[in-house]
């Protein structure tokens, strides 16, 4: 059964009392929430050790110095406070979970994360962005970690409709690409924090040599939307397995469909070179009676 949120004063007017006292990371922690009181709800806290330089363990510390029995709990008041009386914080897969449960708790997840991220989707940002990838001279993919599932399906799903596309998953790897950018070239970057140094770096190389740039981050306000000529955000709505969140993956995954989908249909080519893909990637694979309509798909 689960355990009732204590509601206490407020999470905001609890930290301005405290802070006077709060040193070193423990303050940093506290003057990004005071900051960013909205987006904290939806942060793991993997990602606030990310952006605010720190550590899980001093969001942790932060946490239990308020009065609170974790960080999660921190969230829930502050979502609360912000009058969301249905938090939509991590939702952690706990060690006694049976399979149903896990089945249940993952299902409710992905599903209300395409939806948040449908709903706020930046409908003019994604224009730019499909506008800017279908004319691009060449397109450059970066992503590191976790991302580099995205970029990579990305890449495939490009090259399908003839674009000059590469994809970079190695920090210097993307630093010598950047530099060797030219006017007419797009430099696409994905990281779920939005807070990676490499990928920052590189962003910047890129637009000092004219390149256009776009993120696709989970959080607007991050180093890297900062410097992203275009950002896409997806919903920041997760579930957590041992402190690894894993659902924004798909929230990721559904930016990079529709920029996929988005481009080929500005592209007067990519009927043809689909179906010369479909037709080379057929000889691929052995015929037997339940691949019926495999044939319409290129894909493995």
């Amino acid at each position: 059964m689960a355990r009732a949120v204590q509601r206490r004063r407020g999470v905001v007017p609890r930290i301005k009392s405290l802070l006077p006292t709060l040193k070193g990371t423990l303050r940093d922690v506290a003057e990004y929430i005071l900051q960013n009181p909205s987006s904290v709800i939806g942060l793991s806290t993997g990602e606030i050790a990310a952006l605010t330089g720190t550590s899980e363990a001093a969001a942790v510390r932060l946490a239990q110095r308020l009065g609170y029995r974790g960080f999660r709990e921190l969230q829930i008041n502050m979502a609360y406070d912000l009058g969301d009386k249905t938090p939509k914080v991590q939702q952690e897969i706990e060690a006694g979970d049976d399979v149903a449960t896990l089945a249940e708790k993952t299902h409710s997840a992905l599903v209300e994360a395409l939806t948040d991220s449908y709903r706020m989707l930046d409908v003019s940002a994604l224009e730019l962005a499909v506008e800017a990838m279908a004319g691009a001279r060449r397109l450059i993919l970066l992503g590191q970690g976790a991302n580099t599932a995205q970029v990579v399906d990305l890449n495939y799903n490009l090259t399908k409709l003839g674009l000059s596309v590469i994809v970079y998953v190695d920090p210097y790897m993307q630093t010598a690409a950047a530099s060797l950018c030219e006017p007419g070239d797009v430099v696409l970057g994905i990281s779920h924090t939005g807070a990676n140094r490499d990928l920052v770096e590189a962003f910047l190389i890129a637009k000092g040599y004219g390149a256009k740039t776009i993120c696709l981050t989970m959080h607007p306000g991050t180093p890297l939307s900062r410097v992203a000529d275009i950002t896409l955000t997806a919903a920041p709505k997760e579930i957590v397995f041992k402190g690894e969140p894993f659902t924004s993956r798909i929230s990721l995954m559904y930016l990079v469909d529709l920029l996929f989908i988005g481009v080929g249909l500005r592209r007067r080519e990519a009927k043809r070179n689909l179906q010369r893909v479909q037709e080379a990637l057929a000889a691929k694979r052995y015929p037997f009676d339940g691949a019926a309509g495999d044939g319409d798909s290129p894909q493995n």
